[in-house]
C-alpha cells in the first residue's frame, strides 16, 4: 500500500470564482484524483486545504474551510485523516479552533507561514502548534524554500525546541543543497519527519537522508492539487520507488511512516 501524506483539496481557480468545497467542483475533482492515484498506484491521500483562500476573512472563514474538508473526507474513502488549517495571527480563536479540530476527529493542523505572512518561529505560530500537539493533533509545517523567509529551514530549530511529539515538515527536500541542514535538524530533532514533496534528484537526496537519518524519518508526500492539475506521474513516487535503498526501507518511507505518524494502522485496510 502507499499512503499519501500531503495532498490538497480545492486550488485557486475554485477560491477565485467562490466555488471551494462546492459539492459538483468536489466531484469533478475527485474522478480526476482518482484516476491519477490509480495511475501511480497511490491508495489513500491525507488531504489539507488548499492555502488560496481570504486569509483578511476571520477565524470564521478558516472554520468553514475546516468544516468543508471534513465532510471531504466523509464522502470519498481513498481521502483520510484530514489536517485542519488555522491562522496564528486570529490568536485565541486559533488556539480554539484547534480544539474544536481535535474534537471532531481531526488529525493534524496546518500552517503555511509564508502564504499566512508571519514568520514560522513567531510567537503566535508557536502557540499554535504547541497547542496542536497538547490537543493530540500532527503538526504539519510547509518549509518550501530558502527563499521564502517566513518558512526558511533556519527557523524551523526554534519551533522543534518547543514541541516533543511527531512533526511532519513539508516540502523541504524540494531544493538541491538543503539535505544538509534537514540531516543536521533530523539528527538534533527526532521528532521531525520530512516528506518527499518535489524532492529534488540531485544528490541522491533520498538515499542520502536514509543513510544519516534512517528510512523512519521520511514519509512519502507528492503535494497534489487537481487544480490547477500538479502531475499525472509522480516524479516524487518515483525517486522512491526506483532509490538504492532496501525494501523495508521503502516501505516505511512509502506506507510505515505515515500509518505510525498518523496513528492510523487499525483504520485503514487493503480493501
Amino acid at each position: 500500500m502507499v499512503i499519501d501524506i500531503h495532498t490538497h483539496v480545492g486550488g485557486p481557480s475554485d477560491s477565485e470564482s467562490g466555488t471551494l468545497f462546492d459539492p459538483r467542483s468536489l466531484a469533478v475533482d475527485y474522478d480526476l484524483r482518482e484516476r491519477i492515484m490509480d495511475r501511480n498506484r497511490i491508495d489513500r491521500a491525507v488531504i489539507l486545504p488548499s492555502f488560496e483562500y481570504d486569509t483578511t476573512a476571520g477565524a470564521e472563514a478558516t472554520r468553514a474551510l475546516n468544516e468543508s474538508l471534513r465532510r471531504t473526507a466523509e464522502a470519498y474513502d481513498r481521502l483520510i485523516c484530514p489536517v485542519g488549517v488555522v491562522e496564528p495571527a486570529h490568536g485565541h480563536a486559533a488556539l480554539d479552533e484547534i480544539d474544536r479540530l481535535a474534537a471532531e476527529g481531526f488529525t493534524g493542523v496546518t500552517v503555511h507561514n509564508a502564504h499566512q505572512r508571519i514568520p514560522l518561529d513567531a510567537a503566535p505560530t508557536i502557540a499554535v502548534l504547541e497547542r496542536a500537539e497538547k490537543a493530540g493533533l500532527v503538526p504539519f509545517i510547509h518549509c518550501f524554500s530558502p527563499d521564502w523567509e517566513f518558512e526558511h529551514l533556519d527557523r524551523l530549530a526554534s519551533v522543534a525546541d518547543h514541541l516533543s511529539q511527531p512533526v511532519v515538515v513539508l516540502d523541504a527536500l524540494s531544493r538541491f543543497g538543503q539535505e544538509r541542514r534537514i540531516a543536521e535538524l533530523g539528527a538534533r530533532f527526532e521528532h521531525l519527519y520530512f516528506d518527499t514533496t518535489m524532492v529534488n534528484s540531485l544528490g541522491l537526496m533520498i538515499e542520502s537522508l536514509v543513510e544519516e537519518l534512517g528510512a523512519r524519518r521520511l514519509v512519502f508526500g507528492s503535494g497534489l492539487y487537481t487544480r490547477p492539475l500538479q502531475y499525472r506521474h509522480s516524479a516524487d513516487l518515483f525517486q522512491v520507488r526506483k532509490a538504492d535503498i532496501s525494501e523495508a526501507d521503502r516501505e516505511l518511507i512509502l506506507e510505515g511512516n505515515a500509518r505510525r505518524i498518523l496513528d492510523v494502522s487499525e483504520t485503514i485496510t487493503d480493501s
